[in-house]
C-alpha cells in the first residue's frame, strides 16, 4: 500500500456460531489509517440480510460496531466492510478486534465470545 491508498476494512465473524447480536470495537489510535466518514458517519456497509448495523466512534479514532438480527446470522461470514485510507504500510497483526458482547437470536449469551477478525482488501 502506498500513502493515500484506498482500502476496505473487512470484519469477519470467524466462528461457526449462530448470532443474534454482536458488539465489537477496533482501536485505530496510533494506526496510519483513516476511516472514511460523511457527516461524522463511517462509510460502512453490511450484506447481512435483515440486520441492523450501527457504527460509531470515528471521531475518537476507533470503530464501535453493534449488529442485531432477529433471525440471526451464522459464521463464518463477513459482517461489515468499511472504506478507509492507508497512510503507510499496515501490519495487519496490529489491528485487533475486541468483542464486547455476543448473544444468540434467543438473547442467550454466547460464551466464550466468538472471534471477529479484520482484514484489508
Amino acid at each position: 500500500l502506498s500513502c493515500g491508498d484506498p482500502v476496505e476494512l473487512v470484519f469477519r465473524l470467524d466462528d461457526p456460531v449462530m448470532v443474534g447480536a454482536l458488539q465489537f470495537r477496533l482501536d485505530l489510535r496510533g494506526v496510519a489509517l483513516e476511516v472514511e466518514a460523511t457527516a461524522g458517519q463511517a462509510e460502512c456497509y453490511s450484506d447481512l440480510p435483515d440486520a441492523l448495523v450501527v457504527v460509531g466512534g470515528v471521531a475518537e479514532r476507533e470503530l464501535r460496531v453493534a449488529i442485531a438480527s432477529i433471525d440471526g446470522f451464522s459464521g463464518p461470514v463477513d459482517v461489515l466492510d468499511c472504506k478507509a485510507t492507508s497512510f503507510e504500510p499496515l501490519p495487519i497483526e496490529g489491528l485487533v478486534v475486541r468483542v464486547e458482547d455476543a448473544s444468540r437470536p434467543s438473547s442467550a449469551p454466547i460464551s466464550p465470545w466468538p472471534k471477529v477478525s479484520v482484514s484489508l482488501r
